[in-house]
């Protein structure tokens, strides 16, 4: 996300409250500004005709007791109501959405940990390694491409990833295309399925592993890339990835139902209709418009308002992650990680493995002198039950004048 400020929320210092509450990125202030002034101005508008057109009037009477009605039976309880549940299930929503964001890193590890490497010539080995990277990424590019505005927006067509981003050749474009059920489905699942197709070339099933062929005078043995159990547990790996970009796309097909979302922007209309008329009234019972007292009236309405709209606009922002609000998921940046992380995983060369110690080097963590500042003077929480050192406690005895 954009906006981090989890740095400033590790220790809870007196002045955590006006260092968070003074952001302007991502915060109520910025969500809220146009709505809120709209509203104040609406606002002042009727507190001035009320007080310039409508006072001395036949219908001052009636606008009284309509603005009095409207403060006494407005719709506070049944809206904070609705906004708690609908927050609370578009958090969890958005909470899901981001849990199903898998990184491709575990599908290269696994490649990785199982294969063979030795069973196919070194540039043979590094085109599989370089396909199986760039089909992952490609996978991953298509899906969002599908939900993401941002990524919509960097590759707005195909020809983006072949001439100017050199993810996929041309004739890979031209097998998507062949391979798309229709212009109305998905096809990010096209590249998974050509890793599949890609190892299966090189996996030989363990009964058939050590073939002997007779086309060459050299009698020549083949080996599988993959043993059977290794080529299970890696298709298992890539597909659980598969699924959960799927479930994504399943995400965006079914938002929230319309009626709840209409029924919310009902309330907060109502509800700043009512604000309006609750700022009237309060200038009306103080009987001057002017009065200090009755601007302050109007800014406590006003920051009432500022609540109730930033809840629905933060309401919003989390209802789909995948657009441009400042707190929406950095998806490039995701893509740009993938990409690198991908190429370095399985394309460059990994060093050796650092030598095991012949001995443990120490039994004990050493501390800098800033961490050991930090113990001074603290009490240390013992690792064991808190009744491990309580020693016997006195239980009455249930079982007196039974013998055993």
């Amino acid at each position: 996300m954009t906006v981090n400020y989890s740095l400033e929320t590790a220790t809870a210092k007196w002045n955590l409250i006006f260092k968070l509450g003074l952001k302007w990125k991502g915060s109520i202030w910025k969500l809220v500004l146009w709505e809120t002034l709209v509203w104040l101005i609406c606002t002042l508008i009727l507190m001035f005709t009320f007080h310039f057109a409508v006072v001395g009037h036949p219908i001052e009477k009636d606008f009284k007791r309509f603005a009095d009605y409207v403060t006494r039976n407005d719709l506070k309880v049944a809206m904070a109501f609705i906004l708690a549940f609908s927050s609370a299930y578009c958090f969890n929503r958005w909470i899901d959405m981001y849990g199903l964001l898998h990184w491709p890193d575990d599908v290269a590890h696994s490649f990785n940990a199982t294969v063979n490497d030795s069973a196919l010539p070194p540039a043979e080995m590094l085109k599989l390694r370089s396909c199986v990277a760039r089909y992952l990424i490609f996978g991953y590019i298509l899906l969002l491409r599908d939900v993401s505005v941002k990524i919509r927006k960097r590759f707005p067509t195909l020809e983006h990833l072949t001439h100017y981003g050199g993810i996929i050749t041309g004739e890979e474009k031209e097998l998507l295309d062949i391979g798309r059920i229709g212009p109305e489905n998905p096809h990010y699942w096209i590249p998974f399925e050509w890793i599949v197709t890609v190892v299966k070339k090189y996996y030989i099933p363990e009964q058939k592993e050590g073939f002997i062929t007779g086309k060459a005078r050299k009698i020549k043995k083949k080996q599988s890339i993959m043993s059977e159990k290794h080529y299970t547990e890696f298709v298992t790996t890539l597909f659980k990835l598969r699924g959960h970009l799927g479930d994504i796309l399943s995400f965006d097909w079914v938002p929230m139902p319309l009626a709840l979302t209409q029924v919310m922007t009902l309330v907060i209309i109502t509800c700043a209709i009512t604000q309006m008329f609750q700022a009237v009234h309060n200038g009306f019972q103080l009987g001057n418009f002017f009065e200090f007292s009755s601007f302050v009236g109007l800014f406590y309405t006003t920051f009432q308002m500022m609540i109730y709209v930033g809840w629905v606009k933060s309401f919003q922002v989390i209802e789909n992650p995948f657009g441009e609000d400042d707190d929406d998921f950095e998806v490039n940046q995701l893509i740009d990680r993938h990409w690198q992380s991908l190429i370095r995983l399985l394309l460059d060369p990994l060093s050796a493995p650092p030598e095991i110690p012949k001995k443990l080097l120490s039994t004990t963590v050493p501390h800098t002198i800033a961490s050991r500042a930090f113990m001074k003077g603290r009490d240390t929480t013992q690792m064991i039950g808190s009744l491990a050192d309580a020693g016997q406690l006195s239980v009455p005895n249930m079982l007196a004048g039974h013998n055993l």
